[in-house]
């Protein structure tokens, strides 16, 4: 078989790593208390590879019939949190998803579906530069 994963077994995979970096991060599923936050802030210790991680976790989301406006803010909450992780790694290393990130509409949007479209593309380019720089997408250093 060939080193790079295809199908069915690359998302195990990837929903495996997703699920053990969830795991070691100490995450809740829980609610948050009535009137708290849904916004996922950056927690102390927060890597790139676990902000990019849940990005990715978003992917096999998708949306109910009708509104997005569920799995589009929770998309844009994850994205928001991978930028301030890698603005304070090294702003630097990740200038370009920073810099496609600022196309991130502001929150709160009450016609977040009508930005599906941009929203998702931003998630398809960040893709495509975390697979030409795996070693930020995994954490690990060659």
């Amino acid at each position: 078989m060939s080193p790079i994963q295809t199908g069915p077994r690359r998302s195990m995979i990837a929903i495996g790593a997703f699920l053990s970096i969830l795991v070691m991060s100490g995450c809740s599923t829980e609610d948050p208390p009535s009137g708290g936050s849904t916004h996922s802030s950056r927690a102390e210790g927060d890597s790139v590879a676990g902000a990019w991680a849940r990005v990715q976790a978003t992917e096999y989301g998708g949306c109910p019939k009708g509104s997005c406006k569920d799995y589009l803010s929770n998309l844009v909450q994850q994205l928001e949190s991978l930028n301030e992780v890698m603005a304070a790694t090294d702003g630097e290393k990740f200038a370009k998803p920073i810099e496609i990130m600022q196309e991130i509409p502001d929150s709160p949007i009450d016609d977040i579906d009508s930005k599906r479209e941009s929203i998702l593309d931003i998630r398809a380019q960040l893709k495509s530069w975390f697979s030409r720089h795996p070693e930020e997408a995994t954490g690990i250093s060659n």
